[in-house]
């Protein structure tokens, strides 16, 4: 049976699918990233979607169309048989699921401080308030899940952190 093409789409920018282009990578599964350009061709390609759920990005694996970015890491990591990356028991799944939510709710904080001109006065205080001591917590955990016993294993947690 010959194996399905994968196709990753979002806008032509870095963005959610940034993570999801870099766990495309590591696994070695061939894609193609479609990158929208307009609203229109976005609205036009999305009311052709067959998911109940329409949204950026998507992932399309031959009819099968799978939207929200974490649904997404979770459909390629079974489909490469890669449940290690969860963690390597159950205290390191829990674990590399709630970094994974803390570096949504930084990504979230992040643009909604930079993208609202009125919060712009205001963001050495909100940096020094709500986002440096999540980093600093953040990167304590990281630490605990690289060491000692995670030195050759990477987690899913890890890859909303990589850059190119």
């Amino acid at each position: 049976m010959a194996e399905s093409s994968i196709t990753l789409a979002y806008w032509g920018i870095q963005g959610l699918a940034e993570t999801l282009v870099k766990l495309l990578e590591y696994l070695g599964l061939k894609y193609e990233y479609k990158a929208y350009t307009s609203r229109e061709e976005w609205a036009a390609d999305k009311a052709t979607l067959n998911t109940p759920f329409p949204n950026l990005p998507y992932l399309k694996v031959g009819d099968k169309v799978i939207t929200e970015s974490g649904a997404i890491a979770y459909f390629l990591i079974f489909h490469a048989n890669r449940t290690d990356l969860f963690g390597a028991n159950n205290d390191e799944k829990v674990q590399a699921t709630a970094i994974g939510g803390v570096l949504t709710d930084l990504g979230r904080d992040f643009a909604a401080l930079i993208m609202d001109p009125s919060k712009h006065a205001e963001q050495d205080k909100y940096f020094e308030e709500k986002i440096h001591p999540r980093l600093a917590r953040l990167n304590l955990s990281l630490i605990h899940i690289s060491e000692p016993t995670r030195q050759a294993e990477i987690s899913y947690a890890v890859f909303c952190l990589k850059k190119k």
